[in-house]
């Protein structure tokens, strides 16, 4: 299916140019406009804001509003390339790492569109909505879900429970990051300050790959919290899970951050779904 799309691209591209060399021809998009745009939507009925947009040849990126749109502009033909407009197809990457990545062929004749395939409206458009589908969910409960702030250590349990809605998802979810054993961000929702928090893994018999199907994963953790170090506020326990898809590009998630797959606070700059893992800290009375 991938070759046929592929075959008929590059004819609608061969079309084009002789469109463009041909001043009688019918060019499918009379005057370009060097805007592109459109609207991203969630199978979950999320809000989209979290997509990230990748315009690949040009290493463009975007994400789009809380309705989902989006736009790019693109340079004047000139400066696109040494020797002038680019030509060729370049994809629009629509990524959120648990869900399907969609890919939106785009046309390019001398700098400019030329996509006759319908996709495209004569503003530039993207006229049909790009629909992202939920792969894989990711929901972490954490028992007690409030605690008293206190001087001491605590014990809190969290299960992370994966889960695929079709088809079998590969994740790396490792049990030990260097020294640390079943390490998770614990991330103040206010502030947006992380920290990284070492866990015991009930099941020791866990592994770093886990093949994901419709039959729910479930890692139960131990985590030792000193309250000290935290202020009172609202907190969310992070699971370090990377999932493997070999169709999202290299040039896309380094374009999202560097080394952003390591076990960092820079790992947060990829964009997941997830559910769950809240953990309250409160004030104690009188204290």
């Amino acid at each position: 299916m991938k070759a046929v799309i592929a075959i008929g691209l590059l004819i609608v591209l061969l079309c084009c140019l002789s469109c463009a060399s041909n001043p009688s021809g019918n060019n499918p998009i009379s005057t370009p406009p060097r805007t592109i745009s459109g609207t991203v939507t969630l199978s979950s009925n999320d809000n989209p804001e979290e997509v990230f947009i990748w315009f690949e040849g040009f290493n463009f990126a975007t994400r789009p509003n809380a309705q989902g749109r989006f736009e790019f502009t693109l340079p004047p033909p000139t400066t696109q390339t040494p020797s002038g407009g680019a030509t060729g197809v370049f994809n629009i990457f629509f990524y959120i790492a648990n869900f399907n990545l969609v890919a939106e062929p785009i046309v390019l004749v001398n700098g400019l569109l030329g996509n006759p395939l319908n996709e495209i409206n004569e503003n530039g458009e993207i006229v049909q909505e790009i629909l992202l589908s939920e792969q894989l969910k990711i929901f972490t409960e954490v028992q007690p879900p409030k605690v008293e702030k206190s001087p001491g250590t605590i014990s809190l349990f969290a299960d992370v429970i994966l889960q695929t809605f079709k088809d079998t998802v590969q994740v790396f979810f490792p049990t030990r990051v260097g020294n640390l054993s079943g390490p998770v961000f614990l991330q103040n929702i206010e502030t947006g300050a992380v920290s990284i928090i070492e866990s015991f893994i009930v099941d020791t018999a866990e592994t770093d790959s886990v093949k994901v199907s419709t039959t729910a994963e479930i890692r139960e953790l131990v985590m030792n919290l000193n309250l000290a170090d935290l202020p009172v506020g609202k907190y969310e326990v992070i699971p370090y899970i990377i999932v493997i898809n070999e169709l999202v590009p290299a040039g896309l998630i380094d374009r999202i951050g560097q080394n952003v797959q390591s076990f960092s606070p820079d790992y947060l700059k990829i964009p997941f779904k997830r559910r769950g893992g809240e953990l309250e800290i409160v004030a104690r009375p009188g204290g």
